[in-house]
């Protein structure tokens, strides 16, 4: 049974629209349908949705694909078509195309060229060559849905970004990240990065006040103030919050106080900078670049704003990963309104294992679906419901329904599903319960 994913959710939305302009420069190959002839060798190419008044350097049929490339000129585009290799009038192929690049006729660049050609994307010899080297070394297909994200969102054509947003999508969870480090640290030579990160690594692996096992699996009144803590806590101490908080020092006039801002993100920033063994530079790199992705994809749309972030918490010695996504407009104060919100809890437990909750609030009024393998969660769960009711009437929410789902089978869904959690094993006399949420 495939287990559950949400990344694959998030780097799928917002794909390239239709309706975005294309701007068009010299040098850059596009493909496009010639749709309409007007006289002087003047067309009306369709390239996506995108409608091109062009001067065409040689003449064409209509409703003919090409593959043209963009001439320099003034006042019109410019566009000169492509041929086969041998330039006897035939279209050209991806070879010919590449070689006009000046790029090698490899696997990569051949399924680049019809990415970029399937998105209605201008190519360049650039782009093709640094969307490549991004490449090396990673699953084909898994880079090209990034790649797809990267674009589709608009966010940076950086190196950066990229590998940000394919470490998210990676099976590795960050306390798992956190451990491996941690373990390399120790067996090496210390510096005042190495130390100072390892000491943030033992307060995120063991909080300073922890709730007993009992209070979070069988008290009628659970520590909830324990659990939201170490949340808060937690986000701060990883630096999901790190360059909001350095913009509103400067912006406050305060100086920036290292010991105030002490988060793993910048930490590990230093220890990069630093000359660090291969393995712990790669260990620090792909916790840097996980918690980086999660900040990506971290986005604000006009009024809308997402949030998302995935933390270790630690329960009776115990370690998970939580995942939230918080999604919804702004209020006045520039945060999500807790009036119209959506949030997407991600947790894989030792007994219910991998469970997604999904809460919507629509004017306070709440309704919740849990996604779960299990059989007989439903039946499980209705001793609770109705003291969940009561704890939030306590804080004016409404809880209108709550559903039990089981996952869409892989063979019914387009959604491809990877583990990106990791699990909790409980103590073998907590039997069929996991802590409450």
């Amino acid at each position: 049974m495939q287990p559950l994913n949400f990344v694959q959710n998030l780097l799928n939305q917002n794909q390239i629209s239709d309706n975005l302009s294309l701007v068009l420069r010299p040098g850059q190959i596009i493909s496009g349908k010639v749709m309409k002839l007007f006289p002087n060798g003047i067309a009306e190419v369709l390239v996506g949705s995108n409608k091109v008044i062009a001067q065409l350097e040689a003449p064409l049929s209509v409703n003919e694909r090409h593959w043209f490339q963009v001439q320099s000129g003034e006042g019109k585009v410019h566009l000169r078509v492509l041929e086969a290799n041998g330039g006897n009038g035939t279209d050209a192929t991806s070879e010919s195309v590449l070689k006009e690049l000046a790029l090698p006729n490899s696997k990569v660049n051949t399924t680049l060229l019809q990415f970029f050609q399937n998105k209605h994307l201008p190519i360049t010899k650039e782009t093709v060559h640094i969307a490549a080297q991004w490449l090396k070394g990673k699953i084909l297909s898994d880079g090209l849905k990034v790649l797809d994200a990267v674009l589709s969102k608009q966010l940076p054509f950086t190196k950066n970004v990229f590998n940000s947003l394919y470490a998210i999508q990676e099976d590795e969870p960050i306390s798992s990240l956190l451990d491996k480090l941690q373990a390399l640290l120790k067996n090496g030579e210390l510096s005042d990065a190495s130390r100072r990160l390892i000491s943030i690594m033992e307060q995120l692996r063991f909080p300073d006040s922890k709730p007993s096992a009992s209070m979070l699996q069988t008290s009628e009144d659970p520590n909830t103030q324990f659990i939201k803590d170490e949340v808060k806590t937690a986000i701060k101490t990883i630096g999901f919050s790190y360059e909001n908080e350095t913009v509103k020092l400067i912006k406050d006039n305060e100086p920036l106080n290292v010991n105030k801002m002490e988060a793993l993100k910048p930490i590990l920033l230093r220890l990069l900078s630093e000359e660090a063994a291969a393995p712990i530079h790669d260990a620090a790199e792909k916790l840097l670049n996980k918690i980086t992705g999660y900040q990506v994809l971290s986005q604000e749309a006009g009024p809308i704003q997402q949030l998302i972030f995935q933390i270790p918490l630690t329960f009776w010695d115990k370690r998970t990963d939580l995942t939230m996504q918080w999604s919804g407009r702004k209020n006045e104060n520039g945060q999500i309104d807790p009036n119209f919100c959506r949030i997407l809890f991600y947790l894989n437990l030792d007994h219910l294992k991998e469970t997604i909750v999904d809460l919507h609030v629509q004017n306070r009024v709440i309704s919740i679906s849990v996604v779960n393998h299990h059989d007989d969660l439903k039946t499980l769960a209705q001793q609770y419901i109705p003291i969940l009711k009561e704890r939030l009437e306590e804080i004016k929410y409404h809880l209108s329904t709550i559903h039990f789902e089981k996952p869409i089978d892989k063979k019914e869904t387009h959604i491809e599903k990877k583990k990106a959690l990791s699990s909790l094993k409980l103590p073998n006399h907590y039997i069929g319960v996991d802590f409450r949420i």
